[in-house]
């Protein structure tokens, strides 16, 4: 739900504030082109015009963030029952 997925973006974006993950130029164009074709938009002006410049940089943060948990990751699996 919005709350939920609001709460989730807040921690993200705290992560990425304690970690000093910053927007990197190559690495948000890349993403903001990715964007654009994935939401069928023909301009960053339009997208930005949609979503506001300030959530897309807050959607890329969030996006190094979860790539930052999943590298550093210590993933211990255990067998049903097994604890």
């Amino acid at each position: 739900n919005m709350k939920t997925t609001l709460e989730q973006e807040l921690i993200l974006l705290a992560i990425g504030e304690q970690e000093d993950i910053k927007v990197e130029k190559k690495a948000y164009e890349e993403y903001v082109k990715q964007m654009l074709e994935s939401y069928k938009y023909e301009t960053e002006k339009a997208l930005y015009e949609d979503y506001g410049k300030d959530y897309i940089e807050d959607s890329y943060i969030c996006d190094q963030v979860l790539e930052l948990l999943v590298k550093e990751a210590d993933v211990t699996f255990v067998a049903p029952g097994g604890l």
